[in-house]
């Protein structure tokens, strides 16, 4: 769950600064990538998660 809200919080504040100085995205697009990014960071974070609890990492 940590990867999940971790990378949330730096996608949405990196769309939303893209999204405020430039005039390309859309809110929907904004909110896809923080849910993509999201769900990105959550499955990275489970494998490392993974790897550090089986004693090789």
């Amino acid at each position: 769950m940590a990867g999940l809200w971790m990378s949330a919080l730096i996608a949405l504040s990196f769309d939303l600064g893209l999204f405020a100085m430039y005039n390309m995205w859309t809110m929907g697009g904004v909110v896809l990538d923080v849910v993509v990014s999201s769900v990105m960071g959550a499955v990275v974070g489970g494998v490392v998660g993974w790897v550090l609890g089986t004693g090789k990492g």
